[in-house]
């Protein structure tokens, strides 16, 4: 399945489900509403350190806003926000500039955030990201050890030196840099029938050598670069009515390719996949709560490795798409609180 249907198999299924639950509202009329739960997503912590979490979750209130003694939005943000930083500098005229502001080191003309939400609360989140990485570890190239350097390892006291056909080694002496988005689309409604809701994440990446160093030859450098999907993609659509619960989740892996020599003679383009799981969960009184699914229902597998897999392997065992095929499980969980 190709990247821009599944998109677009997303974007239908969001489109259904507004159009689902407008329908749903309409029957229900305009009465009002009993809503049983608020959830808030953010965090009130007042001793959190700028460390504590991958990326800034807090929610403020007016009142926690206006008691910085400030009308300056960015001197606001700065006082009460841990993650995010800016700093002002005088110049020699008596005025000042501010530094462009940053969250927790990252450069700002390398990260860049958009976040959405529309009045039928369906929210969309969009996150670019640039990174490079100096004297990054990596596998070398494959280097063939011939007589005389065997005959040397020998003298230093390697035993079965003789055998050695080929060494490589892990070196950092290269550096990449890794570019692309993350795209997060959320929503749902409630009906007659229960609650649904909708998820669906993308991520498109690409990874290129900004220096190559000296051991790394063309065989490495290309399964670096091209040696995992450039899109991936998750949708996931979950229906809750009562005690029980229903999961559906799609995975999508993109095409990706991988060298067998330098030379790039032998190169195995591998395939889009797509993965389907399914969950039933069902609530047994207060305490416990019995799970029962398949992972990869449709027992979907990679296309078989043409080179580097041996020993009765059919699939490469580094293998991006998962090669266990299908997996049924059963979960009991116990709650003591």
């Amino acid at each position: 399945m190709n990247a821009p249907y599944f998109v677009g198999l997303t974007l239908l299924l969001m489109l259904v489900a507004a159009n689902a639950g407008a329908e749903e509202a309409q029957e229900e009329g305009a009465g009002p509403r009993v809503i049983e739960e608020i959830v808030t997503i953010g965090t009130r912590r007042r001793e959190r350190a700028a460390v504590d979490t991958a990326v800034p979750v807090d929610v403020f209130s007016a009142e926690e806003i206006t008691s910085v003694n400030s009308s300056d939005l960015i001197e606001v943000i700065n006082a009460i926000v841990p993650s995010f930083a800016a700093r002002r500098h005088p110049i020699s005229d008596g005025a000042s500039f501010i530094r462009p502001t940053h969250m927790r080191g990252l450069d700002t003309h390398h990260t860049l955030g958009l976040a959405a939400r529309s009045p039928a609360g369906f929210g969309l989140t969009l996150d670019y990201y640039r990174i490079r990485l100096d004297d990054r570890t990596v596998m070398s190239s494959q280097f063939t050890v011939n007589p005389a350097q065997a005959a040397r390892l020998i003298a230093h006291g390697v035993s079965g030196a003789n055998d050695i056909s080929r060494v490589r080694f892990f070196v950092n002496d290269v550096a990449t840099e890794t570019s692309g988005v993350d795209l997060v689309v959320t929503g749902g409604f409630d009906s007659r029938l229960g609650a649904t809701s909708l998820q669906a994440a993308f991520n498109f990446n690409r990874t290129k050598f900004a220096h190559t160093g000296r051991f790394v030859d063309d065989e490495a450098r290309h399964d670096i670069e091209e040696g995992s999907p450039a899109v991936r993609g998750t949708l996931t659509l979950r229906h809750g009515r009562g005690l029980s619960d229903v999961l559906l989740r799609a995975r999508y892996f993109g095409e990706y390719s991988n060298a067998s020599t330098a030379a790039l003679e032998q190169v195995q383009r591998f395939g889009s996949e797509v993965l389907l799981d399914v969950e039933a969960a069902f609530t047994l009184g207060e305490r416990y709560t019995l799970r029962i699914g398949a992972e990869n229902i449709l027992d979907n597998y990679p296309d078989p490795g043409q080179f580097e897999s041996c020993c009765g392997r059919i699939y490469r065992s580094d293998s991006i798409v998962p090669w266990q095929g299908r997996l049924f499980y059963a979960q009991l969980g116990i709650s003591f609180f």
